[in-house]
């Protein structure tokens, strides 16, 4: 049983979002959630019904749905800015943070829109080179969508790139106060 380490709640109506480059600094930053990862060993030719993953759903919509496959161990798709092609990914439980590696093979980057439990969303660049990109969100994450990027604010063509290690940090249940006095807190 996982227990965590320290209790909060984010009170703000707004969240605010960080990025990382870097693996290391990504995961030491949800150390204290629970981050499952998905490193595509399954192939799945067809996204447009949505699969389900290591701890996400991940669906392909828009015009060019059925162009992203994961073969090979990676995910290999298209997204772009104008919703002609994107994912959704759906964590399994609201979830605090998203990370990959990515390697681009054409266009301006990628995106991440992300909705919150309770409403609202918020729009991150998240991926303009190749490697690991991440971010981490101070409130709960219903889901997000990737898509092409929009640096300068100019809608980008598209992207096509493969993607691999998706992890997604999900909070740790809080033990209910019953459940405490059986563990001895």
């Amino acid at each position: 049983m996982l227990v965590c380490g320290s209790l909060a709640t984010v009170a703000a109506a707004q969240a605010t979002i960080i990025t990382y480059n870097d693996r290391i600094d990504w995961l030491a930053a949800v150390s204290g959630d629970v981050v499952t990862t998905e490193k595509f060993s399954t192939d799945a030719p067809d996204l447009t019904g949505g699969v389900d993953f290591s701890g996400f759903n991940l669906k392909s919509t828009g015009l060019f749905s059925d162009f992203p496959v994961v073969e090979s161990g990676q995910l290999y798709g298209w997204v772009d800015f104008e919703s002609n092609g994107e994912f959704l990914v759906t964590p399994v439980m609201p979830a605090h943070g998203f990370g990959g590696d990515f390697s681009m093979i054409d266009g301006e980057g990628i995106a991440a829109i992300v909705s919150y439990v309770g409403g609202g969303t918020d729009t991150v660049d998240l991926v303009e080179t190749n490697g690991f990109s991440g971010f981490v969100s101070t409130l709960e994450i219903s889901s997000f969508r990737l898509v092409g990027a929009h640096p300068d604010g100019i809608p980008a063509s598209g992207e096509i790139f493969y993607g691999d290690n998706f992890h997604i940090a999900a909070p740790c249940a809080v033990p209910e106060p019953a459940s405490m006095v059986v563990l001895g807190l």
